[in-house]
Parts: C-alpha cells; structure tokens; sequence
C-alpha cells in the first residue's frame, strides 16, 4: 500500500505533482513506483496523507506521528492519540534530476532498547528545554531546494511524545521502538519516562 507524492518543477516554473503507487519491490530497501509526471527536477515525498498545497511549495503530512491531547504529568494518561505507527513511520524525501530517488529520513530517529520482565505502557519523550515542540500536525516546506519540516500550527504543537510500547518485555531478548523527532537543536538534551506495570523510570 506504499505511496509516493511527486511535485515535478521545469525550469520555465511550471509545476506537476502526483501521488504514486507502489507495483514491485514490497518490503525490500528498492521499490518500483507508477508515475507519469515529466520534469526538470522531481521532489517526492514519503509518508501517509501527503498533499499538494495549492499555490505553495509545501507537502503537507496527515499527521506528524501525534495528535495532542490534553497532558497529564502524573499519569500521562489520554495525554495524545496513539502514534500512528511508531515503529515505521519515517518521514522521508527525495529530490532528483531523474526518476531514480534516493530517500533520505526528514526527522531525526532516537532508538530505544529495552529488556526485562515489565509490561511496558508507553514512553514519553520531553526536551529539557520546554519551549521546543516535538509533536503536532505538521508540513515539509521546499525552501532553496532543501526540505524542511514545520509545524501547521505552533499553538498547538506540544512539547512532548508519548509512544504507546505496550507490550511485556523479555530478559534476554533486546526490544527496540523508535520514535521520530524533528531535526533541531536540543539544548540541555531531554528526559525519556518508561511507565510500566510496576511504575514510571526517568533517563536524561
């Protein structure tokens, strides 16, 4: 069920764009991907919900992995949406002079690792630094040829994930979640909370 969204630009500054299906290569690191837009230049886009915005260079994704709530410091609980698919869902790009694409990721990966007997039921990461925002609606803006990631609407981004891990872990096995955060700088790191059955572990 792969998707591609394609936004085509000619050097006379005409504009095409498309969304992609996949029809070979499902799960391996090379796909093949149906499409009819004729360029100069190609940016294509990765991820669910993409949309082209009319009069603007913008690709708009769904959601950026997190739909806020209201938040609980104490008990996290019904704080955000469930994560759309926190194991895979890697915003990606590509921009090209041909129809061959080389994807990048447009979000930073921090990848967790856990063992154990606990059943753990979700994860929360926070920026020490309160004034970031790390989840909410969000669109990839081409600016000088170069993707970036912004939040549709900074009033209502947050400044903290929740991973729903839910699962009991295993004592010799290592299980790995990974969760997408944007590109930024975060000054004095941040804080990840394991709640569990058997209560909530702080990590900076």
């Amino acid at each position: 069920s792969d998707r591609l969204f394609i936004l085509g630009t000619s050097e006379d500054g005409a504009y095409s764009y498309e969304t992609v299906d996949l029809i070979d290569g499902a799960g391996t690191s090379v796909g093949t991907f149906a499409g009819t837009v004729k360029a100069d230049q190609y940016f294509a886009f990765y991820g669910p919900g993409s949309a082209y915005r009319t009069g603007e260079w913008e690709v708009e994704l769904q959601q950026y992995q997190y739909s806020p709530k209201t938040y609980d410091e104490v008990t996290y609980e019904e704080s955000y949406l469930d994560n759309i698919d926190g194991a895979t869902y890697f915003p990606m790009y590509a921009k090209s002079t041909t129809t061959e694409f080389n994807f990048q990721n447009l979000c930073s990966i921090l990848k967790i690792g856990l063992s154990g007997t606990d059943y753990i039921d979700n994860i929360i990461f926070a920026p020490n630094d309160t004034t970031l925002k790390v989840a909410g609606a969000a669109f990839v803006e081409v600016v000088d040829g170069e993707p970036q990631l912004s939040f549709l609407d900074e009033n209502r981004a947050v400044n903290h994930l929740c991973y729903y891990f839910r699962e009991v872990l295993d004592e010799t096995v290592v299980k790995n979640c990974y969760i997408s955060i944007p590109p930024q700088t975060y000054k004095g790191g941040f804080k990840l909370t394991i709640n569990s059955d058997k209560g909530s572990m702080e990590v900076n």
